[in-house]
C-alpha cells in the first residue's frame, strides 16, 4: 500500500519547493492536507495513525508528547537538529530507542515499517504504555536536564 503523509494546510506553500527538489506528482499527490482541529478531533487523529515524523527541520517537542500520549509512535533525526534532543529524551525515556534513525532513509524505512508490520508496531506502542508515566515524572525529568 502506497503511504500517505499528513500535513497541516499551511505546509501547503512548500509544494513548489518539493517539485524543485525532485517530487514526483505521484509523491506529492501523496501529502494530506489538512486544517487546524479542535484539540480533542485531532488527538482522536494522531491516535489513528501508524506513526508521527519527526518534523526535521523543525522541533516536534510538544507534538512528541502528544504523540507518546495517545501510543503513537514518532520517527525522529536527531543528529539533524538539537530540537530533535528533547524527542529523542522521550524516546529513552520510553525504552523505544529504535525511533530514532541516524539518516533519511532510515527514516522513510522505519515509518514503513510502522505503518505495515503490524506486529513490530505493537511492541513499540507496548513498550511506550508501559513506560509513559514516566514521562509525566516531572522530578525525575528536571533532575535529568540539571545533571
Amino acid at each position: 500500500t502506497e503511504g500517505r503523509v499528513l500535513m497541516l494546510e499551511g505546509a501547503r506553500i512548500f509544494v513548489d519547493r518539493w517539485r524543485s527538489a525532485g517530487w514526483t506528482e505521484d509523491m506529492i499527490g501523496r501529502v494530506v492536507f489538512t486544517g487546524r482541529l479542535p484539540r480533542e478531533r485531532y488527538l482522536t487523529l494522531l491516535s489513528l495513525l501508524p506513526c508521527t515524523l519527526g518534523t526535521y527541520p523543525w522541533g516536534e517537542g510538544v507534538t512528541a508528547l502528544e504523540s507518546f500520549g495517545v501510543l503513537t509512535p514518532v520517527v525522529i533525526l536527531p543528529e539533524k537538529i538539537s530540537v530533535e534532543k528533547l524527542t529523542l529524551g522521550q524516546v529513552r525515556v520510553l525504552e523505544v530507542e529504535e525511533l530514532a534513525v541516524g539518516g533519511v532513509e532510515e527514516y522513510g524505512a522505519l515509518a514503513a515499517r510502522l505503518g505495515n508490520d503490524e506486529a513490530f508496531r505493537a511492541g513499540i506502542v507496548e513498550r511506550i504504555e508501559r513506560n509513559l508515566d514516566r514521562l509525566w515524572d516531572v522530578e525525575g525529568v528536571a533532575g535529568e536536564w540539571a545533571g
